[in-house]
């Protein structure tokens, strides 16, 4: 029997299969070997600039009025609130001191005009509860050499601290300091830039005896467990102003740096006291038992704890780390007292996060 001769493959059907074949060969490979290749981590670039401050010194002859017991709290309770941040044109008032017949404050202020806006607000603020207030001195805040190189030190600290990996922090005088290193993610990215920029200034703040008092008084919360307010007789004292007329009794500078995560029962955060302040809180607590002790970290309460006996200047902080994220920022808090804070407010002002060395 005869059979009909197969057709011959044409000669360019031939050279696309080979090509095809080759193709698909090469692919095979080259993802074999990708797979193998080391790869390159994403690095988050982050620049902080430093905040332009004020100062701001009055004379007040009211102040020195002797023989009261708990005088000086009210007085303070009196003058900070009458200096809400909103009054007086800035976000947040830095720091308010009393010292004899002298009053002295530090605000946000970008420049010379909005210096002059403050001073008069602040006068006219204050003139309402010392009517013979006198304007002392006010001037911007240099930001020195000196403050640059503490805060870059602080900040590698803390990276440190932190474990992030190849962090490399660079300054730029007058008031800029360059913070890279390695993140897996934008998430890490964020909070990394989180711990570099945050000022970690913890405060222990004295709660005026008008909403302070457990069992008469109590601080309320919002549904994430944040105090956004206290009782005082039938009304309810936004946090903010409990804040400002509430005087600060130490602070991180006053901590030695062997903060503690603590995870029994619950998990909380240990501070120590030295020096000085050691004493001034253990004489605070022990003559305040039973009232709120705001602690407050860059402006934001995190706790509000009832003084139950004197504490003989070491304790724990509890706000809320139990809370699903909360022992990660319980570890960030330790690491923001061990480094201390920095020696002045930063901003990110500019920021970047590249994949694998491509922005």
């Amino acid at each position: 029997m005869a059979y009909p001769a197969r057709p011959r493959t044409p000669a360019w059907a031939l050279i696309l299969a080979g090509v095809g074949a080759g193709v698909a060969l090469t692919t095979f490979v080259g993802m074999k070997l990708w797979r193998l290749m080391p790869r390159e981590t994403p690095r988050t670039s982050s620049v902080l600039q430093a905040r332009r401050e004020a100062r701001f010194v009055f004379s007040a002859p009211q102040l020195v009025v002797p023989g009261t017991l708990g005088l000086e709290e009210e007085q303070y309770a009196r003058i900070g609130g009458a200096l809400l941040p909103d009054r007086i044109g800035t976000d947040r008032v830095q720091e308010l001191t009393l010292d004899g017949d002298r009053i002295t404050l530090r605000t946000h202020a970008k420049d010379e005009a909005e210096l002059a806006r403050q001073r008069e607000a602040i006068r006219t603020c204050l003139m309402e509860v010392l009517p013979e207030v006198r304007l002392v001195r006010a001037e911007m805040v240099q930001i020195r050499s000196e403050d640059l190189a503490a805060a870059k030190a602080v900040i590698e600290h803390r990276l440190q601290q932190t474990g992030v990996r190849g962090p490399v922090v660079s300054s730029s005088p007058p008031d800029r300091i360059t913070v890279e290193a390695l993140a897996a993610s934008s998430l890490e990215s964020e909070r990394l830039v989180e711990v570099a920029a945050s000022t970690g200034l913890l405060e222990f703040r004295a709660i005026p005896r008008a909403y302070a008092f457990a069992g008469e008084h109590s601080p309320e919360f919002s549904d994430t467990g944040e105090v956004t307010g206290f009782t005082a007789g039938d009304r309810t004292v936004p946090v903010e102003q409990v804040l400002a007329e509430s005087p600060v009794i130490a602070t991180s500078r006053d901590l030695k740096p062997n903060s503690r995560v603590l995870s029994t029962p619950h998990v909380q955060v240990s501070f120590e006291f030295v020096g000085a302040a050691r004493d001034r809180f253990r004489d605070y607590t022990q003559g305040n038992v039973k009232r709120y002790l705001a602690i407050v970290l860059d402006g934001r309460m995190i706790s509000c704890p009832v003084i139950r006996s004197v504490i003989p200047g070491e304790g724990v902080i509890e706000g809320g780390f139990d809370a699903p994220g909360g022992l990660e920022k319980a570890r960030d808090l330790s690491v923001l007292l061990n480094a201390g804070p920095l020696p002045f407010d930063v901003e990110c002002v500019a920021r970047m996060w590249s994949v694998w060395g491509v922005p």
